[in-house]
């Protein structure tokens, strides 16, 4: 087949090789993918490698939660202050098997269901990703 060379193309490669692999704890690899990824993106993806997004209504629940304490991801979320519409339009909420805060502090990966919030900035100021 053709061999595509967008960057999802090639993490879809390569999670289907892991994949064919039988690699151990996928789950966890798969979130360290979606991690960097999402890191190394300017702007939201329209469509994203991987499959399994948030639902529409746990999405929205997780978004009310936010947006009633935005201090629960930290100072420097809260200073961007981001109304409704900024949180929907500039934003991708995705879910991770290991808590991303505690690997990002010491490198240890502990199986943990978490969400990410990826802030893609209008002014092109780089991309930030927050833990919850």
């Amino acid at each position: 087949s053709r061999i595509g060379h967008q960057l999802e193309d090639l993490y879809t490669r390569l999670y289907h090789f892991l994949q064919s692999r039988n690699t151990p704890e996928l789950d966890m690899v798969e979130g360290l993918m979606k991690y960097d990824y999402l890191l190394n993106q300017k702007y939201n993806p329209r469509k994203p490698w991987w499959e399994g997004r948030l639902q529409k209504e746990d999405r929205s629940s997780i978004y009310r939660d936010i947006l009633e304490n935005p201090s629960q991801l930290g100072n420097e979320f809260v200073s961007l202050q981001l109304n409704e519409k900024d949180l929907y339009k500039h934003t991708l909420l995705e879910t991770l098997a290991f808590d991303l805060q505690i690997y990002l502090q010491n490198g240890e990966i502990h199986r943990k269901n978490s969400f990410i919030l990826t802030f893609f900035s209008p002014s092109n100021e780089g991309t930030k990703i927050f833990s919850l």
